[in-house]
């Protein structure tokens, strides 16, 4: 059975990349590609709440689809699917839009505060900051790597049943926890490894050890569809996730102890956070909508492009004394509907940007021709039926 309301989540939280990014652009804190003088604490909530629960509720979408394929269609075919919808579109985003925009930020003569340092393209490829957005992406490839072994592990042990008794949701949340905890200890105790970009930035140590346990949460979800009800509706789980992320953050400690807890007390709170945006979308987007099936095509096209038009719409606006909130609404629009229009004017309509752009080849929508009289009221099936 289709949950389309994962459908729903995984485009809806690929779109809010729009938001993020814009947002960053005029919070106070700072430290994005480009910064705007015009700036408000409004933004820093905003950017503070995505992190909450945006990419940490992505990787267990992700983790659940990467099950269901390998289940499905087995390692071959799952390999295949990887290489195509994740891997293609990478390498192209990587060499076109990316490479466009640190020539906006570092050398267009159209900002009039450009980035705050100018960095050849060698020099972004050496730091790995060449990958920008598409850091996930590259994360998400590796993952799907590890995936593969993965589920031969739990295929194993649902065929052995070595550890007794069933997997409950706060089960779940304390394996996922003591996880996450353990990659803090591990950068903790070997900073100079975990600390480094490797290979021009493609191993990020912190980016895969604490995702990782969102993502295969995600797997383990796609084996238990009670669990995944459970995490995906209201209930005593909630209460109990409620108090311990109260309890956590009511706790102080200094020293190893302090770094455990603050471990400890991230991951609760982004499990609460994850379950209620799966609640929230469960209750209100169970039902595929052809709105919602749209943006679920449309959402990878704006995912890739709406980084490099975030930076180049905020760095045009940046000599106007708007305010911060009147620039946001400009650039967050903007972004989005540039986007959309390039994919509902040339990525879904062309086999060539459809296949490199969102790893898949869409065939052009075929130009709507009159029937004569006598096809009225003949009934077919499309190719999906």
């Amino acid at each position: 059975m289709r949950l389309h309301y994962l459908d729903a989540m995984r485009a809806t939280l690929m779109i809010l990349g729009v938001v993020l990014h814009t947002s960053l652009v005029y919070s106070v804190r700072g430290g994005w590609q480009i910064h705007d003088q015009s700036t408000s604490l409004i933004f820093d909530g905003v950017v503070a709440l995505n992190r909450l629960y945006r990419m940490q509720a992505f990787f267990i979408i992700a983790g659940f689809f990467s099950m269901m394929t390998l289940q499905k269609y087995g390692q071959r075919i799952f390999v295949q699917q990887r290489l195509l919808r994740i891997a293609l579109p990478f390498v192209t985003a990587a060499l076109t839009l990316n490479v466009a925009q640190f020539w906006l930020q570092d050398h267009s003569p159209l900002f009039a505060h450009p980035a705050q340092s100018e960095v050849s393209l060698i020099g972004h490829l050496r730091d790995g900051t060449w990958l920008q957005h598409l850091w996930f992406l590259n994360v998400l490839l590796i993952y799907s790597v590890i995936a593969i072994p993965i589920a031969a592990v739990l295929q194993w042990h649902e065929e052995h049943r070595l550890i007794p008794g069933r997997l409950s949701l706060i089960g779940l949340v304390l394996m996922a926890t003591i996880a996450h905890v353990g990659g803090g200890a591990l950068m903790h105790l070997f900073p100079s490894v975990a600390y480094e970009q490797h290979l021009i930035g493609l191993i990020n140590t912190p980016l895969l050890l604490l995702h990782l346990p969102f993502f295969v949460a995600g797997m383990l979800l796609f084996r238990n569809q009670t669990v995944l009800a459970q995490f995906s509706s209201l209930g005593r789980p909630t209460v109990w996730l409620g108090i311990a992320t109260g309890v956590l953050h009511s706790l102080n400690a200094e020293g190893l102890t302090g770094g455990v807890l603050a471990f400890a007390r991230d991951a609760v709170t982004f499990w609460l956070s994850c379950h209620l945006c799966f609640v929230f979308f469960a209750a209100y987007c169970s039902q595929g909508t052809q709105f919602f099936r749209y943006f679920s095509e449309a959402s990878y096209t704006i995912y890739l492009f709406h980084h490099v038009l975030v930076v180049l719409f905020a760095g045009l606006l940046t000599t106007y004394p708007w305010p911060a909130e009147l620039k946001f609404t400009v650039v967050c629009i903007s972004a989005f509907a540039v986007s959309l229009g390039i994919h509902e004017f040339a990525v879904r309509r062309s086999q060539i940007l459809g296949l490199f752009l969102n790893g898949r080849a869409i065939k052009p929508r075929p130009a709507r021709v009159q029937e004569p009289l006598a096809a009225i009221g003949r009934t077919e099936l499309s190719p999906a039926e």
